[in-house]
């Protein structure tokens, strides 16, 4: 029954971020929205870890499950990125190292912030 409930939250916050995202002006992916809902649901205590650790152990470790119909759906249109298929591999991998190295930035900033909020 504890793992229905976390289903159900899961599940609920999806739908909440479908209507929200249906409802706004602009286009914006309802599953982003979703997430923000979780976010702000457990940064002001309405939702605890507790409350969806099961369902989400399980999605995490089961997210390359996810990525499999992306995959086909590249195999299948391979015909039509085949030309630019060097400018597409650049990009992903520019774009992979920029992102390491901003993340790497952050926490490294992040880190030397947080120490020298530290008294000693």
């Amino acid at each position: 029954m504890k793992i229905l409930k976390q289903i159900a939250i899961v599940f609920l916050l999806c739908w909440l971020g479908e209507v929200i995202s249906a409802l706004l002006p602009f286009a914006f992916p309802g599953s982003i929205v979703a997430m923000l809902l979780l976010v702000a649901c457990l940064s002001f205590s309405i939702l605890r870890v507790e409350d969806i650790s099961g369902v989400a152990g399980f999605l995490l470790a089961n997210m390359a499950f996810f990525f499999i119909p992306a995959g086909v759906s590249i195999l299948d249109s391979f015909a039509a990125i085949q030309n630019d298929l060097l400018p597409i591999l650049l990009v992903i991998v520019l774009s992979t190292l920029i992102t390491a190295l901003v993340t790497g930035g952050s926490i490294c900033l992040i880190t030397r912030f947080q120490k020298r909020r530290i008294p000693r």
